[in-house]
C-alpha cells in the first residue's frame, strides 16, 4: 500500500492506502482504508473511512458515509459524518455533526455537537452546547453547559452511572449593559437515569437514581430515588418519591 500526500488541491479515488496526508483541499471519490489520516485544510470523502490508527483533522472534513478510527479521532475545526462514527477515543473542539450514532470508549467534545442518534461510551464529557436525538449513555457523563445565556442544549434521554450537569461561566453582559442571568437550560425530552445524579440548569420529565441532587435552575416533573435526594431553592420538582 502507498502513502498519499496532497498539497494544494487534489483528488484521489477510493481504495486501500497506508498513510493519507492532506494539506490544502482534497476530494476522495469512494470509500477508503488507511493506517492513518491527517487533514490540514479541507477534505471531502464520498464514502466510508476505515482507519487502523488515528484520524486527525485541523480545518474541515465531511464524510458522506461512516467513520471507523480504531485508535482515535482528533478534530480541531469542523467535522461532519453522514453515517455512524466509531472510535477508540474521540477528542474534538469546534463543531461536530454526526447524523447517526457515536460509539467510543472516551468522548471529549468542546464546542457544539449535533448527533442524530445515540452516543455510547465509558466516559463522555461535553462542554458547550449539544443536540442529541437519541440516548446519551455512559458510565460517566459530564455536561458543562455554555454559560453565556445564548446557546441551548437538547438531549432525548440520558443513562449512566455518574451523571453531572453543571454550568460554565456566570452569565453575560446583555444589551445596554444589563447583566443577564437567564442561564441556558438543558432540555431532556425523556428520562435521566443513573446511580449518582447532579443536575443544574436542567429540565426533564423524570429523573431516577440512587442519589439525586437537583441544583440551581432546574424544572423536573418527577424524581424517583432509592437512597438520597436534595433540591436547591429556586428549582421546581413536581414530586419526589423514594422507591
Amino acid at each position: 500500500m502507498n502513502d498519499i500526500k496532497i498539497s494544494g488541491s487534489g483528488k484521489i479515488s477510493g481504495g486501500e492506502y497506508d498513510a493519507i496526508s492532506v494539506s490544502g483541499s482534497a476530494k476522495i471519490s469512494g470509500s477508503i482504508g488507511c493506517s492513518e489520516m491527517k487533514v490540514s485544510g479541507s477534505c471531502k470523502v464520498e464514502g466510508d473511512v476505515f482507519c487502523r490508527g488515528d484520524v486527525r483533522v485541523s480545518g474541515s472534513c465531511k464524510i458522506d458515509g461512516s467513520v471507523t478510527a480504531e485508535n482515535s479521532l482528533h478534530v480541531s475545526g469542523s467535522f461532519v459524518c453522514e453515517g455512524n462514527l466509531k472510535a477508540g477515543k474521540i477528542a474534538a473542539s469546534g463543531g461536530i455533526t454526526i447524523n447517526k450514532n457515536i460509539s467510543a470508549s472516551s468522548v471529549e467534545i468542546s464546542g457544539g455537537i449535533k448527533v442524530g442518534g445515540d452516543i455510547s461510551g465509558e466516559q463522555v464529557e461535553l462542554r458547550g452546547c449539544a443536540d442529541i436525538g437519541g440516548l446519551l449513555n455512559a458510565e460517566q457523563v459530564s455536561i458543562e453547559l455554555d454559560g453565556t445565556g445564548i446557546n441551548k442544549s437538547e438531549i432525548e434521554s440520558i443513562g449512566g452511572g455518574t451523571i453531572t450537569v453543571k454550568r460554565r461561566g456566570e452569565g453575560k453582559w446583555g444589551i445596554f449593559g444589563v447583566w443577564n442571568k437567564n442561564y441556558p437550560t438543558l432540555n431532556v425530552k425523556g428520562s435521566i437515569e443513573g446511580d449518582s445524579i447532579s443536575l443544574t440548569d436542567t429540565s426533564a420529565s423524570v429523573v431516577r437514581g440512587k442519589n439525586v441532587a437537583i441544583c440551581e435552575n432546574c424544572r423536573i416533573g418527577r424524581v424517583e430515588y432509592s437512597e438520597g435526594y436534595t433540591v436547591s431553592e429556586g428549582s421546581q420538582v413536581g414530586e419526589a418519591v423514594k422507591i
